[in-house]
Parts: structure tokens; sequence; C-alpha cells
């Protein structure tokens, strides 16, 4: 099976990720984490996704793009002069300058760090993709990735209040994704997956109206815990008090 397995210890349990799962596998860990498992589990949430088939023409991907994206990467191509980067043997300073550009993001925004010890233990799952212009970063992203798929995993722009800094961050992060499905379908992956929406969620329309804008093709998937120990069963009560672990 095509999936990432991701163990490790905290609070004195065994825990794993599974990612990408066709089905339920056999663990010995105290609680299993399932991303995006097509079977569903116990207390099963639905993962909802835009997800690009690599295997059609470059031509026709770009035609399934909103017209005013299409239009935004070509102004991005012609009229300035931004440089990115595709790379799928992660640095250590690669990963250092995402750090320090995440970690600033992150909290301008308030919003979640990455959780960069996941991102160490899973080193050959990641990629990660830049954008430059004049030799500063604009934009990131990080993917999770198997031999099948990238996953949009993490993503963050230059913040600035700048005018013509924000048009230049609008055409340079939509240059990067176009940019990645590129060099994706080029290194023979077969889904480019956005990372989720929540169409139901109004404080994020403007990020699904973002996504949904390089295709309308959706998947779903399934986001679930199982626990297989006594110990395993006492933290999940927990986790529902007091947060995820």
């Amino acid at each position: 099976m095509n999936m990432i397995r991701d163990r490790y210890k905290k609070f004195f349990l065994d825990i794993e990720n599974i990612y990408f799962a066709e089905k339920i596998v056999k663990s010995n860990a105290d609680i299993v984490r399932y991303s995006q498992c097509k079977e569903v589990g116990p207390s099963n949430t639905k993962f909802t996704s835009p997800v690009i088939d690599l295997t059609e023409d470059i031509a026709e991907i770009d035609r399934n793009f909103r017209k005013s994206l299409r239009n935004e990467i070509k102004d991005a191509i012609k009229n300035y002069n931004i440089v990115t980067s595709f790379e799928q043997n992660v640095c250590e300073n690669m990963m250092s300058d995402f750090k320090d550009f995440y970690t600033f993001f992150s909290t301008k925004k308030s919003i979640p760090n990455a959780d960069f010890s996941k991102l160490k233990r899973l080193k050959e799952n990641i990629i990660i993709s830049h954008a430059k212009h004049e030799d500063r970063y604009i934009a990131f992203h990080l993917y999770l990735k198997n031999t099948k798929k990238l996953r949009l995993l993490y993503s963050a722009s230059l913040l600035s209040e700048d005018k013509d800094d924000l048009k230049l961050i609008v055409r340079a992060n939509k240059l990067l994704h176009f940019k990645d499905i590129v060099s994706a379908k080029e290194m023979d992956y077969l889904e480019y997956d956005l990372g989720g929406v929540d169409i139901f969620e109004k404080s994020l329309d403007g990020i699904n109206k973002f996504k949904l804008g390089f295709t309308k093709n959706i998947t779903t998937t399934n986001n679930f815990l199982i626990s297989n120990s006594s110990l395993g069963k006492i933290f999940l009560l927990l986790n529902k008090i007091l947060g995820r672990i």
C-alpha cells in the first residue's frame, strides 16, 4: 500500500500517524491517527479536498483553472521576475529557511505553527517549493509526498501592506502553485492535492475560493483515531476534553 507511516512517543504513549491508507491496517501503537484514509473509521470525520489529476495534459489542467487565475499566472510570467524552485531533497538550510519564514507568518496570522518535529521525522516524504523576487522569499509551499501524490501541508506568503508588494505576492503564490503542478507531473506524480477545503466554514471562504480556482474536482476521504490499548482509550477520552494529542 502506498501509505506513509510516522511513529513516535508522546506522554508515555506510542502514537502512529498513517497517511493515505487504502484501508485500516494492523498497528500495535496505543493510538493510531489516520489522515485521508479511503476506509471509514470510528468517530469518522470526512475530509474534502480539491485534487488535480496529473495524468491529464498540462494544457487541459490549465483550462480547468478559473479564468482570473490563468490571467494572473500569465501576468506573473510576463511582467514579474519571479524565480521558483521545487526541492525534492530538502537540505537542512532549506528547512531552516522554511521554518523561519513560516514561524513568522503563523505568528502574525495567529494560526498554529508547523509541526517541525513531525517534519523532521518525515524528511524523506517532504517537498519544499518557494518563489523568490530579487532574492527575497515571497512564498513557500511544503508538501507531504508518497510515490503517487503530493499533498499541500503548509503554505505561507510574505506579509506586506504595500500595494505593489501585495500584487507581487498574489501572483508569486499562484505562479508557484502552477510551477509545482508542472514539476509534479514531470516527476510522474499522479495527484496534486491542495490540502482540503471546508465550504461550510465562512471564515475559510477566501482560502476555499483560492483552492477551487485550480480545480472543481473534489475528493472525499476519512480522518479518525483508533485506540489499541487501555492507555490509549484513556488518552482519547482526555483528548476530547483537553484538545488534540
